[in-house]
This record gives C-alpha cells, sequence and structure tokens, in this order.
C-alpha cells in the first residue's frame, strides 16, 4: 500500500481473535499479520490481540468460571445431554472473555474499531460495552431533563414580572438554553468520539454455530436453535460482516434465516500468502529426502473435521509400486493417529507426524500436497500449497471449490476408496501431478495480493463495502518442472526397445485408417504373422474417394491371403472418434477376440491417423479387454517399446507396397517406409537390414498417453 488511503489517520484498529500461540502455527494469524502490517503502512495504529494477552489473574477467573459451570451442569436435566453444554459452556464463555477484555481495552486505547474473528467475541464486546451504552443514555436523560427545568423556570419568570423585566428574563432564558444547547452537543460528540464501531469475520463455512458443531462441539436441535438466534441479534448490531467465500456468505445466510441479505455483509477473500520457499533440491536435502521417493503431506490441527483418519486408511490401501511417505503437519492427538495407522497396516516407516513453526520447507520439497477435511470456509493450508505450485488433492465440501478454483484435483469427503484411487493416479502419473502444479503455479499469480485485501478492509470499517473476490482463473499455466524429478532419477542413461515375436495360431486384429496402411506400416509384420498361421482381421475405418484404391487394398489382403476384412466406411479425411465408431470398434475386438491389436500412433501427422487411434485405443481402455495393443508408426518415429525384425521380409514387403500405385502416384511413400525402416533396423538391430517399431500402452497408461499425445500433436498442428 504505497499510498494513505483517505481517512486512514483516523482509525485506530483493534484486531480480536481467540487464538493462542499454538495456533498462529497454522491458523488465522498467518493469513492477518501481512494485512495488519499494510494497515501499519497506510497510517493506521493496529494492536493484535489474543489469548496469549491474557493476564494470569484472568486465567485463573477463566479456570474458576469453568468449574462453577461444570458444577451447575451436573444439576441440568438428562433431556439436554443430546448437548455436550460442557463443552459449549467452555467455549462461551472463553470467547465472551476475550471479547470483555476488548471492550475494556478498547476503551482505555481510545481505539475507534474492533475487529472480532468470532460472532461470540462479539457478543462479549457488545456486553462490555453495555455499562457504558448505559451511562451514556442515562447522561443524556439528564440533560434532557435539566434543559426541561431551564424551560419551565422561564416561563414561571415571565408570568410573575412586568414586561421589561420580562424582556430581561427571556434574553437570560435564552442564553441559558443556549448554554445548555452548547454542552449537550458537546457532550453528543464526545459520546460519538468515544463510539466504537465493530463488526467481525466468519472463518466458519455459514453461522459459526454450525461450525462449533462440526468442530466436535455437538449441540441438540434446540441448543443449535437457540444458539442460531442469538449469533443473528449479534450480527444485527455489528457495523460489517465479512466472509472470505461468497458461498461461506450465502450459507450464513441461510443457517441463520436472514433475507435479502443486509447490506453490511460482504465477501472478502484472504490474500495471497507471503511464502519465503527454498529451491526444492535444498528444502529435500535439509529434510533428508530422496528424489526416489514421493512424499505427500496434510497440514492442519489434528481435529476431527480435518479428518485424517480417512487419510491414513487410504494410504493403507495403496497399490501404486513407486515408494511414497506421509507426513502430517499439525499439533494435536499423535498417539491415536499412530493408533489408526497400526490398525490399518500402514507400515509406521511410511508415516511422520510432527509440528514446525515454518511449514514453508514442507510446501517446497513435497510433490503433493492432500486435504480430507469435512468441511473449510476458505482453506488457508490449501490456499499455502497450491500458492507453493503444488499439486493438490482436496475434498470438494463447502468452500473449497469456490478458494481453490482449478487449481486442484477434488475428491468426495469420508471416502477410503476414492481417495486410494485418486492417489495411486497422482502417484504413479507424473503428468497429472505436472499439470496440477502447473494450474496451482498460475492460480497463485492471478491471486488478490495483500495491499488489494487490506484496501478492502480499510474501506469496510470507513462503511464503504467492497466485495473483493478473485477473479477466474485461466486454465493455462507456466512453466513447473520440479514435479518430474522423481521420473527423471528413474530413467535408465539409454531406453531400447525389446523384440516382438509373433506366436503360432495368435489372434490379431489390425485397425488401418486407409487402404495401404497397414502395408506401408505393418507389411513386414503381417508377412511374419502369416508365416506364424496368425488368425488375422483387418479393419479398414474409411471408405476412400477412389474405388480403385480400395480394389488394390482387397487384391493385396488376397495376397497375404487375408479374407477376415471389416469395412467401416468412415469419411476419408473426416474421420471422427465418435460413440458410434467407438461401439464399431469395441464389437470388432469382442467378436474377434483378439491376443494382440496394432493401431495407428496418437502422435501422428495425419489427423486421421490420430483420430482412429484415439477411438482404438479408447475404446479398448473402455472394455478392459485382456489383449496387448500396441500402436504403430507411420509419418513419423515414436517412442518404441519393441520392433520386429524384418530383414527377411524387407524384399516381399517393397514388391507389396508398389501394388499401391494411385498412393505412390502422389507420394514417395516406398521411399518413406524404406528409410525409416532401416533407420529402426540401425538402431535397434546394428545392422542394415529392417525393422519396425511399435509401442505397448497398458490400460492404466491409455489416459496419460491420450492426454500427452494430443496436446503435443495440437502443438505442432
Amino acid at each position: 500500500m504505497t499510498q494513505r488511503l483517505p481517512n486512514a489517520l483516523n482509525i485506530k484498529l483493534l484486531v480480536v481473535t481467540r487464538e493462542n500461540n499454538r495456533d498462529k502455527r497454522y491458523g488465522l494469524a498467518k493469513s492477518l499479520n501481512p494485512v495488519l502490517e499494510q494497515f501499519q503502512q497506510a497510517g493506521v495504529e493496529v494492536v493484535y490481540l489474543c489469548q496469549a494477552d491474557i493476564s494470569p489473574r484472568n486465567q485463573r477467573l477463566l479456570e474458576q468460571s469453568r468449574r462453577y459451570i461444570n458444577s451447575l451442569l451436573k444439576l441440568w436435566p438428562s433431556a439436554w445431554q443430546q448437548t455436550n453444554l460442557a463443552v459449549l459452556a467452555a467455549a462461551i464463555v472463553e470467547r465472551l472473555n476475550m471479547g470483555r477484555l476488548a471492550a475494556k481495552i478498547g476503551q482505555q486505547g481510545g481505539f475507534t474499531h474492533v475487529h472480532c474473528h468470532d460472532p461470540l467475541i462479539a457478543a462479549g464486546f457488545q456486553i462490555g460495552r453495555l455499562p457504558r451504552r448505559l451511562k451514556a443514555k442515562f447522561s443524556a436523560k439528564l440533560r434532557s431533563d435539566k434543559a426541561s427545568q431551564v424551560e419551565q423556570k422561564g416561563q414561571a419568570s415571565q408570568e410573575g414580572q412586568a414586561s421589561q423585566e420580562g424582556q430581561a428574563s427571556q434574553e437570560g432564558q435564552a442564553s441559558q438554553k443556549d448554554q445548555a444547547s452548547q454542552k449537550d452537543q458537546e457532550n453528543h460528540e464526545r459520546d460519538e468520539r468515544l463510539a466504537i464501531k465493530h463488526g467481525l469475520t466468519q472463518h466458519g463455512f455459514g453461522s459459526y454455530t454450525q461450525a462449533l458443531h462440526e468442530d466436535g462441539v455437538h449441540l441438540g436441535p434446540w441448543v443449535m436453535q437457540r444458539m442460531r438466534q442469538w449469533e443473528r441479534r449479534i450480527l444485527q448490531r455489528t457495523q460489517w460482516v465479512n466472509c472470505p467465500t461468497k458461498a461461506g456468505l450465502n450459507q450464513l445466510a441461510r443457517d441463520l434465516g436472514q433475507y435479502p441479505i443486509p447490506g453490511h455483509w460482504t465477501s472478502i477473500t484472504h490474500p495471497r500468502p507471503e511464502l519465503n520457499l527454498p529451491h526444492r533440491e535444498s528444502a529435500r536435502e535439509q529434510l533428508g529426502w530422496q528424489d526416489n521417493c514421493l512424499h505427500l503431506i496434510s497440514v492442519g490441527r489434528h481435529a476431527p473435521l480435518k479428518d485424517f483418519p480417512t487419510l491414513l486408511k487410504a494410504c493403507a490401501r495403496l497399490s501404486t509400486q513407486r515408494p511414497w511417505h506421509l507426513t502430517i503437519l499439525g499439533d494435536g492427538d499423535w498417539p491415536h493417529l499412530l493408533a489408526i495407522a497400526e490398525s490399518e497396516g500402514l507400515p509406521r516407516e511410511r508415516l511422520s507426524l510432527q509440528a514446525s513453526d515454518d511449514i514453508s520447507v514442507w510446501y517446497a520439497a513435497a510433490d503433493l500436497y492432500v486435504s480430507t477435511s469435512t468441511t473449510e470456509s476458505f482453506g488457508m493450508a490449501n490456499h499455502e500449497a497450491i500458492c507453493s505450485g503444488l499439486p493438490c488433492l482436496l475434498t470438494a465440501v463447502a468452500a473449497v471449490p469456490e478458494a481453490a478454483r482449478n487449481a486442484a484435483s477434488y475428491i468426495p469427503a469420508g471416502d477410503v476408496s476414492s481417495l486410494a484411487v485418486a492417489l495411486d493416479q497422482l502417484l504413479d502419473n507424473d503428468l497429472l501431478r505436472v499439470q496440477l502444479a502447473q494450474r496451482a503455479s498460475q492460480y497463485a499469480q492471478q491471486w488478490p495480493a495483500t495491499q488489494a485485501i487490506a484496501h478492502a478492509y480499510l474501506q469496510s470499517y470507513l462503511g464503504n463495502n467492497e466485495e473483493l473476490l478473485p477473479e477466474e482463473i485461466p486454465s493455462t499455466a507456466g512453466l513447473n518442472t520440479q514435479h518430474w524429478s522423481f521420473t527423471l532419477a528413474q530413467l535408465s542413461l539409454f531406453t531400447s526397445a525389446q523384440p516382438l515375436q509373433f506366436n503360432v495360431n495368435a489372434k490379431v486384429l489390425i485397425f488401418a485408417p486407409h487402404p495401404d496402411d497397414e502395408t506401408f506400416s505393418l507389411g513386414g509384420s503381417i508377412l511374419q504373422m502369416r508365416k506364424q498361421h496368425c488368425d488375422l482381421r483387418i479393419v479398414l475405418m474409411t471408405k476412400p474417394q477412389l474405388s480403385e484404391r480400395t480394389e488394390e487394398f482387397k487384391q493385396l489382403m488376397a495376397s497375404y491371403g487375408i479374407d477376415k476384412i471389416t469395412f467401416l466406411d468412415e469419411a476419408d479425411g473426416n474421420y471422427k472418434n465418435s460413440v458410434s465408431t467407438r461401439e464399431q470398434v469395441r464389437k470388432a475386438i469382442q467378436q474377434h477376440q483378439p491376443d494382440q491389436i496394432f493401431s495407428p500412433a496418437l502422435l501422428d501427422l495425419h489427423r486421421d491417423h490420430l483420430q482412429v487411434g484415439l477411438t482404438v485405443l479408447q475404446s479398448w481402455a473402455e472394455l478392459n479387454y485382456p489383449s496387448r495393443l500396441f500402436l504403430y508408426e507411420f509419418w513419423q518415429p515414436l517412442t518404441a517399446t519393441h520392433f520386429v525384425d524384418v530383414s527377411e521380409q524387407k524384399e516381399q514387403k517393397q514388391r507389396a507396397i508398389q501394388r499401391y500405385q494411385h498412393p505412390l502416384s502422389e507420394f514417395p511413400y516406398h521411399h518413406s517406409c524404406h528409410h525409416l525402416q532401416s533407420y529402426r533396423a540401425n538402431l535397434m538391430l546394428k545392422t542394415e537390414g529392417a525393422a519396425e517399431a511399435l509401442m505397448e500402452v497398458r490400460p492404466e497408461q491409455a489416459q496419460t498417453i491420450i492426454n500427452a499425445s494430443i496436446q503435443l500433436r495440437a502443438l505442432i498442428n
């Protein structure tokens, strides 16, 4: 905030929370402190008040109050046991005390504004200000009575005196009334100066009453209703009410039955966190983490709403073969979590539980952030993880989707199976993690900075409510390569393809986009298949515009001895991956029941080849058919996992290619085929023979290969 805001110097602000020193590690103070610093730069005097500021004497009084209340509650009717009254009473007393203290300090320190971060703190402030309000009301009544007495005395004097004397009396009366009016105005101005404006920020999703209930303070129906009525009255007496998300503001209105939403209620989000992240390499070195292990982190105090047991149960069910480790950062009941991990069979060496005042090193070093919260009004730890550029897996609860937007992947809350599947996918799929990390980086760039949030808060203090929520985050993202480190560490120095042999009588299904593709790409392999008496079927996907090309295809298939041919007759040059074409491919697979399937590669220069490859790969994956699937190359080399040595079939393949006279009249395909198979032989066989290269796809790889190939193909369009 480089310039001071209008009237900012007239604000003296007291910020009140119920946090203690332990909560400051992960809680509200981390978000508030940068905003408060901006206030101070704008000329606003700011004091932060929390439980750490309570005097020892006040602490003793609180303890005595709790014991006294607990004694009274033992006399309460058993019908009230639907509510955890002891815990509720302790929570109310603690927060009312903070509000009472804020009222005392606010009056003594001459504060103009008090920002409560809890409705019950605001209630305590309102109660603490009550004596002052009653005194002001009583003083105003006394001044009014005194003014009436002066007026009555003047009237009596006027009736008992002569006209000259009466005129003098009227002048004296007017003078006394002017003095009383001036005094009354001065007193009123003094009361106005001493009046403290106050408001609050709701940090639960919806009403604070509901947040208490979800945080483990169980409330029965009758108590829940009364608490909500009380909360509504508290909010009606404030000058401003803020929520960090629009969803939270709307839920607050629903919980309290407050429609229309009052004008002094508004949404002001949390700022982009000011994180001091070390380099990933130095962070992992500091933590003793190696690149050959994937590290998951989850952050938050060990409370019911964080639902760490679900995370532990899901981790115990992971099937990934990659080494991984989970670290939960937060204070709480560690023995309880360790007991759950042990009962679920989660190895102790895969789990770390610890607390830290500086989470940034973990954000910088981790490979994946996970949150299993059952509710979040915003999710500060989620926000920090995303702004750190981490791929994040979050529960789609409360305000989380609004706060995290498209920068995270989502799962249902409390669903162990869904969480385990999602974790397996992200741990096994480096591309998905990189894509999430890229979106997270873009999210951080678009999010409002601290200066903008501070400005919005100051305007709300001045009565100029301005809604401040982030704009939509675009799906494009900047460069982020750090999450490839695990994969890069596992790569061999040089990769090589494996030879592929065809079994006798094996069932083979080949999908060809056009007549000639099967021979140009797999001519040598087809000859080997026929030699092994393979049961071979060719599926021709498109119908050529020239009927002569179809005739050439039929004649060549006859020379191969292939009589099992399926013609789908889709449009040549305009083939589309559609519901109908996928149904035809699935039908062909189910009818032929192949041992091996061959399909054009997705990273191909011809659009029909890409579309056919997508149709076959998607259909095969949806069927979950237990056959091996290979992609073959045509217009450009692919990343080969296997090759077929076709040196013996080299001359015979060239003669087969020459039978496609119409394609060869348009382009010298035979030269391309010769040079490609020679290149493959030189690389894979270390000879001057011929080889055809293939890429095998496993079912779990299908989606990744589809995404990567199409994205790369689109770049070179």
